[in-house]
């Protein structure tokens, strides 16, 4: 499911480069560090996790864009009162604006704001949980522009939805740090 979304987007992005010369268009991909913010899931599967993103956006004003984007997070972990693993999946979709006012010639200020739609699948909890919400996300941080087309973006930002289930509220999201590559065309 992953690499077909992946193809697709890319494959969409692509057939855009070849409408544009204006540097109207960017797409990154990104490798976020979450310190996710529930309790539950720290003891779980711990303080940290791994999400990959891929990011898409077109300028609507100078400086201004319109972004798109997509988040993946899974771990498992071995439980004794457990007779196996047990799995998190998160599916985040991330729509907002992007700032991006120029500092240098080479490096430019970042501000991201919007909301995120999350999915949420955990067999650890009793019963296992699977639901979905929307929250809200920003980031703040410096783009390094090259002399090319080209930039690595790096943030630090926080995702946060929250959700009521049986025995407790359940916070999606946590504080993140991005690292992105990408191209502005």
């Amino acid at each position: 499911m992953i690499k077909k979304t992946i193809t697709a987007f890319l494959i969409i992005m692509l057939s855009v480069l070849s409408l544009s010369a204006q540097e109207r268009f960017l797409v990154n991909v990104s490798g976020s560090l979450l310190l996710p913010s529930d309790g539950f899931f720290q003891e779980t599967y711990g303080k940290t996790a791994v999400l990959p993103e891929l990011r898409a956006g077109f300028m609507i004003k100078r400086n201004l864009y319109l972004l798109a984007g997509y988040g993946y997070l899974s771990r498992s972990a071995e439980l004794p009162e457990f007779a196996g693993a047990v799995k998190s999946r998160q599916h985040f979709a991330f729509a907002g604006f992007g700032f991006y006012p120029p500092v240098t010639k080479h490096i430019d200020y970042s501000a991201e704001m919007g909301l995120f739609h999350l999915s949420y699948m955990d067999s650890s909890e009793d019963p296992e949980v699977d639901l979905s919400g929307f929250g809200l996300g920003f980031d703040l941080g410096f783009i390094f522009n090259f002399d090319s087309p080209l930039y690595v973006e790096s943030t630090v930002g926080y995702l946060t939805a929250a959700k009521d289930i049986d025995t407790r509220s359940l916070k999606m999201g946590g504080t993140r740090f991005r690292l992105s590559l990408g191209i502005r065309f």
